[in-house]
């Protein structure tokens, strides 16, 4: 393992002790409106004996309320295996977590249902950033990736968004995103180039496999992970995820291994359990060991090799709402013009 790595796990170590780790993920529902080329979704809702699930509101306030009990600072981002707006009561959580605990929040949407109404709505709770998936600057490129999107109305919505961010009372910071990919080959300097006036931040990704359901290949060629020595995951001692149905998980590219990455259920145990927990500390004494083999899906991941240690979305978001590092502090602050 290079030195630098090392480096990152011995001052990633201290954040083990704390409540909360710096992110928390609620996946708030496994329902989607569209189809992406790149996310298992579609494929998983297809399948017999599907059914559409939503994050329990209770489990909400149980989360918010432990979060605001620690009082430490965290971002809370509201995602999906799905698109959060199919959750009915989306809205009412995200004023519920504004009112009740000191975390950022973060909604990270496809943007086709973020209607005018519901963008004033979101603009009077005060959320924090709104991460918008484009993956693509042209409408052709669009409808390549993002199989049943509107992207017209996509484009009205953001930039009613846009234009009443301008002119709100709370502030709010506007993101959108590009994970590259064969589709939308050329297009990268042109969507920064289109977006960076007009948002907060352009965040360029690279392409997830979600644990080989999508593009393995090709994701395994782009972030060269046959070729690279392995490193520990650094999302072991970054963030937590909690799903649809309540389960507390440490992989945040887990689709379909529900068991096998469980932690507990937040109706049973809470987040500092689950984080300060014997299972979650025997997993990253394992991978500081190098030893990925008794851990599923650990054994078969390659999306470690997008993962940066040095980086990532919370420390992205370190730099874009804090004056000075506060999610990462184990961790030196980096040159503001750093990009994903």
């Amino acid at each position: 393992m290079p030195m630098d790595q090392w480096t990152h796990i011995t001052a990633m170590n201290a954040l083990e002790d704390a409540p909360l780790p710096p992110m928390v993920v609620l996946d708030v529902t496994n329902t989607c409106n569209i189809a992406c080329i790149h996310c298992p979704q579609s494929d998983i809702q297809a399948r017999p004996g599907f059914r559409s699930s939503h994050l329990n509101y209770d489990f909400l306030i149980r989360i918010v309320d432990e979060i605001a009990e620690t009082g430490r600072d965290c971002l809370l981002r509201f995602a999906g295996d799905g698109e959060p707006f199919m959750h009915p009561r989306l809205l009412d959580m995200l004023r519920y977590a504004k009112e009740h605990c000191q975390a950022k929040l973060n909604l990270t949407t496809n943007g086709i249902l973020m209607t005018p109404k519901r963008i004033d709505a979101l603009l009077d709770i005060g959320v924090d950033l709104i991460d918008i998936s484009l993956d693509a600057l042209t409408r052709r490129t669009y409808e390549t990736i993002r199989c049943g999107g509107d992207y017209v109305r996509l484009m009205a919505n953001i930039f009613y968004l846009l234009d009443r961010r301008d002119r709100a009372v709370r502030p709010m910071k506007v993101m959108v995103s590009f994970i590259e990919q064969h589709e939308n080959e050329g297009e990268t300097a042109g969507f920064r180039g289109f977006w960076s006036p007009l948002v907060n931040h352009v965040m360029v990704r690279q392409l997830h496999s979600a644990i080989g359901l999508v593009k393995a290949v090709e994701s395994a060629e782009r972030n060269l992970a046959p070729a690279t020595e392995r490193f520990p995951c650094p999302h072991l001692w970054k963030r937590l995820t909690v799903d649809f149905s309540g389960t507390i998980k440490f992989c945040a590219h887990d689709w379909v291994f529900h068991d096998a990455v469980a932690l507990g259920n937040i109706a049973e145990i809470g987040l500092k359990q689950a984080w300060q927990g014997a299972a979650l500390s025997e997993l990253r004494n394992h991978h500081q060991a190098g030893d990925y083999s008794h851990c599923t899906p650990c054994d078969r991941c390659t999306d470690w090799a997008s993962t940066r240690w040095d980086w990532g979305y919370e420390r992205l978001i370190d730099n874009l709402l804090y004056p000075a590092p506060t999610l990462m502090p184990s961790l030196p602050p980096l040159p503001p013009q750093s990009d994903s």
